[in-house]
């Protein structure tokens, strides 16, 4: 009796034990992955991310590399501030013999109202300024005093520049002798890796020289310097480059051999030395204006020829590596110079109804921002405008935010830089030039 008492208490203690075991090992198939992550390690701490800091400058040079050769740009990086900034240039020229006193890059910030000189060039005139993708940098040329007379063209000598938005870091990267309207194009490409120079130079080979165009590449990183395309035309022709439509393409304007007009696609992937044969058009018809926000370009055409400017007027909106266009405004009351869009659903245009005899109606001359939807929101300035220039990119003109604008404006000599709300109210100056000055707008970054 005793030993079946204790038996039956050694079996069931036998069996509970079995029972623990089994279920503190668990027979679940998911019983290893919930084992491998503990609760009490569930909560994980945070890495902590460094905080961006500005980065002094090393050593650069100023100084032109050797004829025929660039020199890699030298960065570092700049933390940037939070105010609304605009980047511009101030030229200031001898009237008697039309040479530069002295090159100016400046930028503004529209919240303080300060104005700072970023780099200051004397004896040189600065042209093709433009700010990086970034916001860090300003890229532009600057040219010389006349130098000689080459088939009545004047040369010089015109350096290719960068600076950091801090003024630090002034280099030069290219230089060259040559016209004043050859480098008639410079810009970075997206990413900041390259930079294409727009070429037009004289073939003096015939006695009647043609204008022999082309573009190069320059790597930033390296400093090579490649020829990527060359105009193949007989006759007398233009080609210009403009914009990147991307990272890897090129958009070209100009006059074909038969007198047409055109937009082409130069895809830098295909390799070097390509010609007219390796473009691709995106529009093969008459146009006046073109103007890029980065994704999308604006064609506009007009009533305009050699004695003035009448209506109708088209704007067309188009991929920038090419596609379906859409018309953006058509308005058969205005005359539209030139369109620059400053923001993702606002453009600038210049209006200019001119006819030197006969009646138009010249009551809406001056720049107005324009609605995607075809409609005038407000208007800007009054009477001729000098120029809405410069327009590769949505900064080019409008802030980093889209909220503000910017824009040369004015005429007979005197203008003026003045910046705004998209939003609506009387735009503000904050720079002018007279005689003996000139500049433009170069861009928007924060600082």
């Amino acid at each position: 009796m005793n030993v079946f008492r204790y038996s039956k208490l050694q079996f069931t203690f036998v069996c509970c034990c079995l029972i623990y075991l089994l279920s503190a090992c668990s027979l679940n198939p998911f019983a290893t992955t919930q084992a491998a992550t503990p609760q009490a390690a569930a909560t994980a701490i945070p890495a902590s991310t460094p905080s961006p800091t500005t980065v002094p400058m090393p050593p650069t040079q100023t100084d032109c590399p050797a004829t025929g050769t660039a020199r890699a740009m030298v960065t570092a990086p700049l933390v940037l501030g939070s105010h609304p900034t605009v980047v511009y240039t101030v030229n200031q020229i001898d009237l008697h013999n039309n040479n530069p006193l002295m090159g100016m890059l400046k930028r503004y910030d529209v919240v303080t109202g300060n104005k700072t000189v970023i780099a200051s060039i004397p004896d040189m005139s600065i042209y093709n300024a433009q700010v990086s993708t970034d916001g860090q940098w300003v890229l532009f040329t600057s040219f010389s005093k006349q130098l000689s007379m080459i088939q009545q063209s004047p040369t010089r000598e015109v350096r290719l520049q960068a600076v950091r938005m801090d003024g630090q870091g002034l280099q030069t990267l290219y230089c060259a002798t040559t016209f004043f309207f050859d480098f008639a194009n410079v810009r970075w490409s997206p990413n900041q890796q390259l930079i294409a120079i727009s070429r037009s130079t004289l073939d003096n080979a015939t006695p009647n020289p043609n204008e022999v165009d082309a573009v190069q590449l320059l790597h930033t990183a390296t400093g090579q310097l490649q020829n990527i395309y060359t105009s193949t035309f007989s006759v007398r022709s233009t080609i210009r480059f403009d914009f990147w439509a991307d990272n890897t393409h090129i958009v070209l304007q100009g006059v074909n051999e038969d007198g047409g007009q055109g937009i082409s696609l130069l895809d830098i992937t295909k390799g070097v030395n390509q010609h007219n044969s390796d473009l691709t058009t995106i529009l093969n018809s008459h146009f006046r204006s073109l103007a890029s926000d980065g994704t999308k370009l604006y064609v506009g055409d007009n009533g305009c020829d050699q004695v003035g400017c009448s209506p109708p007027s088209t704007i067309l909106a188009i991929p920038a590596t090419g596609g379906v266009s859409q018309t953006l405004w058509h308005t058969t009351q205005y005359a539209v110079l030139e369109t620059c869009p400053f923001n993702d659903h606002q453009l600038l245009v210049d209006i200019q109804n001119v006819r030197p005899s006969g009646p138009i109606d010249t009551s809406h001359n001056g720049i107005w921002i324009l609605n995607s939807d075809g409609t005038l929101a407000q208007r800007l300035t009054s009477g001729r405008s000098v120029a809405v220039s410069n327009c590769a990119s949505l900064w080019s003109h409008g802030s980093r935010d889209g909220s503000l604008y910017a824009l040369l404006t004015g005429s007979n000599g005197a203008s003026q830089l003045v910046f705004g709300k998209a939003s609506g109210g009387a735009p503000t100056s904050f720079a002018s030039y007279g005689a003996g000055l000139s500049g433009d707008i170069a861009g928007w970054t924060t600082f």
